[in-house]
């Protein structure tokens, strides 16, 4: 059994999968194994960025800034540690729409 076929399994999910969310979680996989490849450690961080309610963000460009100041971050930690082992930096994002039929 494959990584995407123990995710998917509906008698450990708590609710079934949709097709997009099916063609989601494969690319996250794939993401993730071309990584395992190149990089015997992997650390996996998830940020959830959220704005006021009152303040309607449509600029496409948040996420490339907020990827580009995280990077930066990474380049700056890299230079100040002492290890040779190199650090690689893969991301996957997407952007949730609010569905007021979910609570």
């Amino acid at each position: 059994m494959n990584l995407l076929q123990r995710f998917t399994n509906p008698s450990v999910l708590p609710y079934p999968l949709v097709q997009y969310e099916y063609r989601q979680l494969a690319i996250l996989l794939r993401l993730f194994e071309r990584h395992q490849q190149r990089f015997p450690r992997l650390t996996f961080i998830r940020f959830d960025l959220h704005f006021p309610q009152e303040l309607n963000v449509d600029d496409s460009k948040v996420i490339s800034r907020f990827i580009d100041a995280f990077k930066a971050r990474l380049v700056a930690w890299d230079n100040q540690r002492l290890s040779n082992h190199p650090i690689g930096f893969g991301y996957a994002w997407c952007r949730e729409q609010v569905d007021l039929n979910r609570h």
